[in-house]
């Protein structure tokens, strides 16, 4: 199994990867699946009151991941994205409360610009969650 592979073969069993993103190296678990979030924020030592952004393999997905996004809001992450920007969009139906933090009404979106295998990983989940592969502090 290539290295591809063994990361989506881990994310899909809740487990963890390293992923280069275009800002940060990011620590990445499955999106959908809040016991893979749940194991990321104890690996990071992050609280779960603090957010955490979802990545999204393309901007075509973000109506899928937030239905009922305002329209103005769909425009300025249309206009923004891709790139190296995370964007606390409206959450009407408080989608991924396991992300949220303390703000259950707002959810930061990434569509980042990625290369080789990992936007092959993204591409294949279509939905992660991350947050930087530092330190928190």
């Amino acid at each position: 199994m290539s290295g591809v592979g063994a990361a989506i073969a881990a994310l899909r069993r809740g487990g963890l990867a390293v992923l280069p993103t275009d800002t940060v190296y990011g620590l990445v678990a499955y999106g959908l699946s809040k016991a893979a979030a749940t194991e990321l924020y104890a690996a990071k030592g992050r609280e779960s009151r603090q957010p955490t952004a979802l990545l999204l393999a393309s901007l075509d997905l973000l109506p899928l991941a937030l239905p009922g996004l305002p329209t103005s809001a769909l425009r300025a992450a249309q206009a923004l994205l891709p790139g190296p920007f995370t964007l606390v969009l409206p959450n009407p139906d408080r989608r991924f409360p396991w992300l949220t933090g303390e703000r259950p009404e707002a959810l930061g979106v990434r569509v980042p610009v990625l290369r080789g295998p990992a936007q092959a990983v993204l591409a294949e989940l279509e939905l992660l969650v991350a947050t930087s592969a530092n330190l928190p502090g």
